[in-house]
């Protein structure tokens, strides 16, 4: 579905957006109504002890590929709990 589709339906369920067809894994974007805007959540697969950790950004600034694309979706619960493992 487009951007707009996708942030309706997010908005609602309280739910982040996030792309499918993204070479690489595509961040989790939190569409919001407050001074943060968008906010992306960026996994980090190689956590360690000491080492860079997950992180929040606000502010998120899409490509215009990104918002002329037809491949967002709502993230859905497995997201959410394979970011959090």
């Amino acid at each position: 579905m487009y951007i707009n589709e996708a942030v309706k339906q997010a908005l609602k369920q309280g739910k982040a957006i996030t792309r499918t067809t993204e070479k690489v894994e595509f961040p989790l974007i939190f569409p919001t109504n407050t001074v943060g805007y968008c906010i992306m959540y960026s996994y980090n697969p190689y956590k360690r002890k000491g080492s860079q950790h997950d992180h929040f950004t606000k502010m998120w600034n899409p490509k215009a590929d990104d918002l002329m694309a037809n491949d967002w979706i709502v993230a859905e619960d497995v997201y959410y709990k394979k970011e959090l493992e």
